[in-house]
């Protein structure tokens, strides 16, 4: 008797070609006496209709019935990989608030879709600009096959927040300072001016410089910056005056004093003994009396100087001029005697 034997025929449920980690389905169109064969070596407890081939290989199956065998075709079955991308930076990443950290792979693959907590972002770039907190990873594909790089914690910490108590530009007078403080809370600050360290570490300086000031404090890893503070340094008005600080009138009539100033000037005062007798910005003053004056002139950055000056008035009045005997007339060898007021300082008789 002649036993004929057919061969077996397998088959795959989807390509030949898996990537790595990926399974494909084989099936043999007999289900009863075969065993199945990886290589040529026969796999244990492999005897049924399906089988799943998870490694690279040739699979077949070996039909037998009774004394005769038969085997099916083969199959090979090929796995793609692709290599997990280099990812940087790596690790852990530490931000303050505000600041952004680029994480990216090589450029070398089809698609890339980035992962923050497990949630896909929109970007499909190698590169992505991460500043919030969390775990970021990104899986690359080239052709059917993908894989994922290592994870990324990145950490946000909160910025410290800091601002001075005057803002803008300030103008000082020259021999002037000002007291700037800053945000208070914080264990030391650093001052600069016009980008160089100054002053002390405290929250409080006394500021007399010109130029641009900033204070600077660091929390952790985090550092924040003030806004920028301007000082300006006005010098005081020079003044000159007309006629000379000591102004004598001996005819009786007013003087008339001008100050000059080498600053555009925002007011003059001027003063008598100490007291204001007129304010305004004439630079001329007219006075009838004596007495110590002194004048005041502000410039249009808010700076002063003074000058002190001193008028006298004279009170002209003609000399009473009196005779010992009461008369005037008398002859060439009599002689009279002749005086005048006491309340002049000098006397030349003619």
């Amino acid at each position: 008797i002649v036993t004929s034997v057919t061969a077996p025929v397998i088959s795959a449920n989807g390509p030949l070609e898996i990537c790595s980690g990926q399974t494909v389905a084989l099936t043999s169109s007999e289900n009863q006496n075969i065993q199945w064969l990886f290589n040529n070596i026969p796999l244990q407890g492999e005897n049924g209709a399906n089988y799943i081939a998870t490694v690279p290989g040739t699979y077949q199956v070996l039909y037998t019935l009774g004394e005769c065998e038969a085997y099916s075709n083969q199959l090979e079955v090929i796995t793609e990989s692709i290599p997990s991308p280099a990812i940087t930076p790596e690790g852990v990443v530490n931000l303050c608030e505000g600041e952004q950290v680029t994480i990216g792979v090589p450029p070398l693959y089809a698609t890339y879709t980035w992962y923050l907590n497990g949630d896909p972002l929109p970007a499909g770039e190698f590169f992505i600009e991460a500043s919030e907190a969390g775990e970021y990873v990104v899986e690359v594909a080239d052709g059917a096959c993908s894989t994922f790089s290592e994870v990324v914690q990145v950490n946000v910490f909160p910025a410290p927040v800091i601002s001075l108590s005057e803002s803008g530009t300030i103008v000082l007078c020259e021999g002037e300072s000002v007291s700037i403080s800053a945000t208070p809370g914080f264990p030391q600050y650093e001052w600069t001016l016009n980008g160089n360290p100054v002053g002390t570490a405290a929250s409080q300086q006394q500021l007399s410089q010109p130029g641009a000031y900033q204070a600077s404090v660091t929390v952790g890893q985090c550092t924040a910056q003030s806004e920028v503070l301007i000082i300006d340094v006005a010098s005081a008005p020079l003044l000159s005056m007309s006629p000379e600080p000591e102004i004598v009138s001996c005819s009786g009539e007013p003087v008339e004093v001008t100050v000059t100033s080498d600053a555009a000037t925002s007011s003059i005062e001027w003063l008598n003994n100490g007291v204001t007798v007129q304010s305004g910005n004439e630079v001329t003053f007219m006075t009838s009396q004596s007495g110590s004056y002194s004048v005041i002139v502000t410039s249009e950055e808010g700076c002063s100087s003074a000058l002190d000056f001193s008028v006298y008035i004279a009170s002209p009045s003609e000399p009473n001029i009196t005779s010992s005997s009461g008369i005037f007339e008398f002859c060439n060898s009599e002689i009279n005697s002749l005086s005048c007021s006491e309340n002049w300082e000098s006397y030349a008789w003619f």
